[in-house]
């Protein structure tokens, strides 16, 4: 289903938002509250929009924002961006890190 929305929409802070991240897998631009975890999960621009006030006015100018770039986002990226969250990819980033490598 997400893959075929055109955008996902978080209007709240989140620490990580594990949903921001499923939503770019699935090839699905995200339109965020810049706070959180939406800073680093969604490139402003490449993955997404980042919203800074947390009102119907703000999230307004960022779906309309949305609407005038949508043409930007390209699934690659929100793919390639999603897979830096990768349990695989934890697992083994934490292993060296606690390996001292």
């Amino acid at each position: 289903m997400l893959g075929k929305a055109r955008a996902f929409v978080s209007a709240a802070e989140e620490d990580f938002g594990i949903a921001i991240v499923e939503a770019q897998a699935a090839g699905c631009p995200v339109i965020a509250y810049g706070q959180g975890g939406a800073l680093e999960t969604v490139i402003p621009g490449v993955t997404g929009l980042h919203f800074a006030d947390q009102t119907v006015q703000g999230l307004t100018a960022a779906v309309q924002e949305f609407e005038r770039r949508q043409s930007i986002f390209q699934v690659d990226d929100l793919v390639q961006n999603a897979q830096k969250y990768r349990k695989e990819r934890f697992r083994s980033e934490f292993q060296k890190f606690v390996m001292g490598e």
